[in-house]
């Protein structure tokens, strides 16, 4: 009996595979963790901003769109992790999605690391005589080897499930990244240059980061695209989970229930119904996220010209945030299982 096929009948083998999955989704938040606050600390620790050649775009938009991505794939995968169960009809499709989930998130930190790496290879006298410098190298080397080591984690952990591991890294994607790769490292610095040209750059730094994750990830996990389970079943079972468990909070569920249900919310539902019209609900996400992206980076650190170029900063990081949603979603909704056409909808 193939590895697969006890992951579906045998609770013992399916048991022990669902305890070394627990225990990757924890390295990957854990790793997700560590990412973040190397870039939190770059960004907002003095001495080492001052000497980071890649606080600047496209590095540094390849670096916020990483955190981004990574983030929510990380949660991603332990929301699915944790709700599956040996009783779960699709468990090796869940089990397949949430190895997915964590290759994407720690992929997207090994791209913002070599994106770094290249930063440090071009501008290497804006830190090769400093102790802060030194420390980014360490840094972003020892990220990078920790993230690989993890992804390479990942992969033996599919192949000893027999769970999406046909050929791992052995794809065409490797060619077209390494393409993507080296015309990063040529990137005029130049083009930087007045508005036109910031946009520009961040633009190019976010195509980079998403183009990269989705090959690198495609070649990391090769298996069909077919979810028979999504982020909308996960969601919903977390409700139908939590409901019954709100105590005094399950009148006011109820209530929302019969609002959500009335005819007053039923265009808006339809309209925004996330397997008819996918796209009206991801550019809601996206004009929230953006409206919230551009409030912490002008409460963080102003917008410079006075008052009168706040709404066209806000309007810019809008602008990117929505489109690095649009295109991420894009990319990556079939590979991570996020939404399913609604003509795969159990009947």
């Amino acid at each position: 009996m193939t590895e697969r096929r006890r992951l579906y009948t045998g609770d013992e083998s399916a048991g022990r595979g669902l305890a070394l999955l627990r225990r990757a989704v924890a390295g990957s938040l854990l790793l997700t963790a560590l990412f973040i606050l190397l870039f939190d600390r770059v960004k907002h620790d003095p001495g080492l901003a001052l000497v980071s050649p890649f606080g600047e775009d496209p590095y540094d938009a390849v670096g916020s769109f990483g955190v981004q991505v990574g983030f929510a794939c990380a949660i991603l995968s332990a929301l699915r992790a944790y709700r599956t169960d040996l009783k779960t009809e699709s468990l090796y499709n869940r089990y397949a999605y949430t190895l997915r989930a964590m290759g994407v998130s720690a992929l997207a930190v090994i791209v913002t690391m070599l994106a770094d790496m290249v930063a440090l290879l071009r501008y290497p006298t804006l830190w090769n005589h400093s102790s802060g410098g030194q420390l980014l190298v360490v840094c972003t080397v020892g990220l990078f080897i920790i993230a690989s080591g993890f992804c390479l984690f990942l992969i033996r952990l599919a192949r000893g499930r027999e769970v999406c591991s046909k050929n791992p890294l052995r794809q065409m994607q490797i060619v077209p990244f390494a393409l993507l790769l080296f015309l990063l490292a040529i990137y005029p610095g130049s083009w930087r240059d007045g508005i036109e040209g910031a946009i520009l750059t961040a633009a190019a730094g976010m195509f980079f980061l998403f183009l990269s994750v989705a090959l690198l990830s495609k070649a990391m996990f090769p298996c069909p695209d077919v979810p028979e389970k999504d982020l909308i079943d996960d969601l919903t079972g977390i409700y139908k989970d939590l409901r019954p468990r709100s105590g005094p909070l399950v009148r006011l569920f109820a209530s929302i229930e019969r609002g959500v249900r009335s005819t007053r919310f039923g265009e808006i539902i339809e309209l925004l119904h996330p397997r008819k019209r996918p796209w009206n609900l991801i550019a809601l996400v996206s004009v929230i996220s953006g409206c919230l992206l551009a409030f912490v980076q002008i409460s963080g650190e102003g917008a410079s010209g006075g008052h009168g170029r706040v709404s066209p900063v806000a309007a810019v990081y809008i602008v990117l945030e929505s489109a690095g949603i649009f295109l991420g979603y894009a990319l990556l909704n079939r590979f991570l299982g996020l939404i399913r056409p609604e003509e795969r909808a159990p009947r």
